[in-house]
């Protein structure tokens, strides 16, 4: 119970940070006089959209506590991928990241519950985004699908500080991190999701600089 409380601590924060964002450049805005209709729009579709992922991610725990599975569906991940992609744009803006996506066209369909894929693609992101603090050029997160050997393979790609070798084999460990405030569970609660899923989670240094994750899942035929 206690590293569900704590779980779901993690998950909440970035959509609640959000839509405290959000909603105090709005106040800015109205100060200033300079915030026209569109703007509004757009931040209060970023609001309700945050507002959300939150009870979805709440949903979620509960139904882990009560011992009741997910509910699976066929799922596109590209569109996932795509709707997760939006949910991140706030941040990005905060943060100064450009997020890049190259998705393989016609992938199969996975099965799996929509909302935790969500949830593993935002951690990874989030996990990308934070290893980035220091970084003052180049923030840039590139997010790619392919097909690899009958298995749909999601990758997350960012230009920080990297993984230490010595650090690779236990950054999926509960409560590991290398964060200067971090709790050690996002990667650890992305690996039970995905693995619980038939998939599997991996991580890599990249050549230059930064690090790349990885997961897969099996593709379902169309026929």
């Amino acid at each position: 119970m206690g590293e569900l409380t704590a779980s779901l601590a993690h998950e909440l924060n970035q959509p609640l940070t959000s839509i405290l964002s959000n909603a105090r450049a709005a106040l800015r805005f109205i100060e200033k006089g300079t915030l026209d209709k569109d703007e509004l729009k757009e931040i209060l579709q970023d609001i309700a959209a945050d507002d959300k992922r939150a009870g979805d991610i709440i949903r979620s725990v509960r139904s882990m506590v009560r011992a009741k599975e997910e509910e699976p569906e066929l799922v596109a991940v590209n569109e996932v991928l795509q709707k997760v992609t939006r949910l991140f744009h706030s941040e990005a803006v905060i943060r100064n990241i450009t997020v890049d996506v190259d998705l393989a066209d016609s992938l199969p369909p996975v099965m799996i519950s929509k909302v935790q894929l969500q949830q593993v693609v935002i951690n990874l992101m989030m996990n990308a985004a934070e290893s980035m603090l220091d970084v003052n050029d180049d923030r840039r997160i590139t997010i790619r699908s392919s097909v690899e050997n009958g298995m749909v393979q999601v990758a997350v790609c960012d230009f920080g500080v990297g993984i230490g070798e010595k650090d690779l084999p236990n950054i999926f460990e509960p409560f590991f991190t290398t964060k200067r405030s971090g709790l050690g569970l996002g990667l650890s609660l992305s690996r039970s999701i995905v693995e619980g899923w038939g998939g599997h989670i991996w991580a890599r240094s990249n050549p230059d600089k930064g690090a790349t994750f990885f997961f897969n899942l099996a593709g379902v035929s169309r026929e």
